[in-house]
């Protein structure tokens, strides 16, 4: 005899009877929907096709995670791909688990399901990065969640915005990282031209060539800043021109001056409460006060080690997130 779940039907969320908790079912398919806002949005095909074969052969092997029954319907937490071939494989039910405590499988769990059976596209990353954004997550937020650096998170949203040479490039498979499209367009921003020339010579797109190509970049843009006119600067007096002094003894003179000079500024230095004895450089990266670590050498000339004021915690940012700088006594 068949397991009535009918006590179900109208459920509050989260409220489910204790012995359909954590207990596999067989659930009919026609009463199994995916969520519609689950983070992968694109299915292959062949593995699809794969995974249907295997479940003809052997079944499901793994039971699909619910949400508790709601008219009618159980909507799935996670095992889209399960459900999408158990139909392909031409099955009635697939075996399934109600977890009545929803707060557990939000779509911070949904996507690092995915990633861990089956890797979610770059894109689709950007795309639910940018919708917890838009719920008001911080960036350290959703990269701790993420199991990601920092830096990730700011990557994979440079595909969002990606000009339309770097984004095709992507597309074919010729660049194979977020990292790598964020830095193009970095250098994009900077010389379009030459990263298009880059593009279109290219057929396999590696760190290495685009670490070259910024420092080809940098230096054509060194080489320009050289040759801009320079303003005249006047020449500075000097002490004892008239001809009939002894310009040994001018010399002489003058850089005892300068000695005696230095050597009072450096003592009015050391007791002048308006110098700092311990300059540090505070700022705000995701809205919050971060002190840089400026004697710590970080992995890219881009990113620098920073600590947060208010839990002490350290990470390594980008240069360019950072805000509101301002130059304080150092601890």
């Amino acid at each position: 005899m068949g397991l009535d779940l009918s006590m179900l039907d109208d459920a509050p969320l989260g409220i489910v009877p204790a012995n359909q908790v954590d207990v596999v079912l067989a659930l009919g398919l026609d009463e199994v929907e995916e969520d519609a806002e689950q983070p992968r949005q694109k299915f292959d095909a062949e593995e699809l096709e794969s995974l249907a074969t295997s479940i003809r052969q052997r079944g499901v092997q793994a039971p699909i995670i619910v949400r508790p029954k709601a008219a009618g319907i159980y909507r799935i937490i996670h095992g889209s791909r399960r459900y999408r071939a158990s139909k392909l494989a031409g099955k009635d039910t697939i075996p399934a688990i109600v977890k009545a405590n929803v707060r557990l499988f939000d779509d911070y769990s949904q996507i690092v399901e995915n990633q861990q059976r089956t890797n979610l596209a770059p894109m689709e990353i950007a795309h639910f990065i940018r919708k917890r954004q838009g719920a008001g997550d911080s960036n350290k937020v959703i990269a701790q969640q993420l199991c990601m650096i920092p830096a990730s998170v700011t990557w994979h949203l440079a595909l969002l915005s990606a000009a339309e040479p770097i984004l095709m490039a992507f597309q074919e498979g010729r660049i194979t990282g977020a990292e790598q499209v964020y830095h193009l367009q970095r250098l994009y921003e900077q010389q379009s031209q030459a990263v298009e020339a880059f593009l279109a010579t290219s057929p396999d797109i590696t760190q290495r060539m685009i670490r070259d190509l910024s420092t080809a970049i940098a230096g054509e843009t060194g080489a320009t800043e050289d040759t801009k006119q320079q303003p005249d600067i006047p020449d500075m007096p000097i002490t004892a021109r008239d001809p009939n002094s002894n310009s040994d003894m001018a010399a002489s003179a003058s850089s005892g001056v300068h000695a005696k000079t230095a050597i009072s500024r450096k003592s009015a230095d050391s007791l002048n409460p308006t110098r700092f004895k311990r300059p540090a450089l505070r700022a705000t990266y995701d809205d919050q006060t971060v002190i840089l670590q400026l004697f710590r050498r970080p992995s890219s000339p881009e990113y620098a080690f920073v600590t947060y004021e208010h839990d002490g915690d350290e990470e390594e940012v980008e240069l360019a997130l950072l805000s509101g700088w301002m130059l304080i006594e150092g601890a």
